[in-house]
C-alpha cells in the first residue's frame, strides 16, 4: 500500500504524464521508422540525435560543443549518411530505404532528446521515490496516449481488435521492448545520459552482425531477413560506434571565466 500510494503522488504524476506523453509519441514514430528501413539502418541514423541535443542544448541553455565535438559530430553525421547508401546498395532483403523514414527518424529524435534530458532530471530530482513508482507514474498516460494513436492511425485494430494477428513473435518483441525500457530508465536514474548513447551505439554493431551471422538462420521463426557479409559496411559500422564513443568521452565545453 505505501507503494501504490507513492505511485499516485501528484506532484510527480503529472510530471512524469507529460513526459510519458511525448515518449509515447517517440514509439509510434520508431514503429512508423522501422516499417520503412531496416534495423541497422534506423540505429545508424538515431545517432543524429547527438547533433540535434547539442543544437538544442546550444539554443536553450547556451551550452557550446567544443570545436573537437563538432568535429566529431559532423563524421557521425557522414558515417551514417555513407552506411545508409553502402546498406541501401547492399541489401538482399527487408523493408526498401524510404526518403519518408528520415522524417519520422527525425521527429523521433527530437522527442528522444527531449524525454532524455526531461527523464534523467527528474528521475533524480524525485530520489526519494523508488524507481518502480516512477516507471508506474511514466507508464501510466504513456499507456493510454499509445492506446489512443493506435486506435486512430490503425485501421486494422479499429476492424479486428487490438490482439489481431498476435503470436508468439508478437509477445517476444513485446517482452524485449518491456526489457529496454526499463534498462534505459535504470541507467539514467543511476548513472546518465552519457552511458545509455554509448550503449545505443553498440546496438547497431549487434544488430548488424545479427543480420549478417543469424537472422538466415531464425527466418523461419521471426520476419528477418539476413545480409551478406561486406568488408566496407562493417568497418563502417564500426567506424561510426567508435565516435560516438569519442564524442561521449570527448571533455566538454566549459564556460570561460570572466576577467577581472
Amino acid at each position: 500500500m505505501p507503494g501504490l500510494r507513492q505511485c499516485w503522488d501528484p506532484v510527480p504524476l503529472k510530471i512524469f504524464s507529460a513526459i510519458a506523453v511525448a515518449y509515447a509519441l517517440g514509439d509510434f514514430l520508431e514503429m512508423q521508422s522501422m516499417s520503412v528501413m531496416g534495423g541497422a539502418a534506423y540505429q545508424i541514423l538515431l545517432q543524429s540525435k547527438l547533433l540535434v541535443t547539442a543544437v538544442i542544448i546550444w539554443s536553450l541553455r547556451g551550452v557550446r560543443q567544443t570545436p573537437l565535438q563538432w568535429n566529431v559530430l559532423v563524421t557521425i553525421a557522414m558515417g551514417m549518411s555513407a552506411f545508409v547508401l553502402a546498406d541501401q546498395g547492399s541489401s538482399s532483403g527487408g523493408p526498401p530505404f524510404q526518403p519518408i523514414g528520415l522524417v519520422f527518424v527525425v521527429a523521433k529524435v527530437f522527442f528522444s532528446c527531449l524525454c532524455a534530458v526531461m527523464a534523467e532530471k527528474h528521475l533524480k530530482a524525485f530520489s526519494h521515490i523508488p524507481i518502480y513508482a516512477q516507471v508506474a507514474q511514466l507508464k501510466f498516460a504513456w499507456l493510454w496516449v499509445s492506446l489512443a494513436l493506435t486506435l486512430t492511425f490503425d485501421g486494422n485494430v479499429r476492424q479486428h481488435g487490438f490482439f489481431d494477428g498476435w503470436d508468439a513473435r508478437t509477445v517476444a518483441v513485446a517482452v524485449s521492448w518491456v526489457c529496454k525500457g526499463w534498462t534505459t530508465f535504470l541507467v539514467l536514474k543511476n548513472l546518465d545520459s552519457v552511458l545509455k548513447n554509448i550503449g545505443e551505439a553498440v546496438a547497431i554493431l549487434v544488430i548488424y552482425l545479427f543480420d549478417v551471422f543469424i537472422a538466415d538462420m531464425v527466418a523461419d521463426i521471426l520476419p528477418v531477413h539476413g545480409k551478406d557479409f561486406r568488408l566496407a559496411t562493417f568497418l563502417m559500422v564500426l567506424v561510426i560506434v567508435l565516435t560516438v564513443t569519442s564524442y561521449t568521452l570527448a571533455p566538454a565545453w566549459r564556460k570561460p571565466a570572466s576577467c577581472p
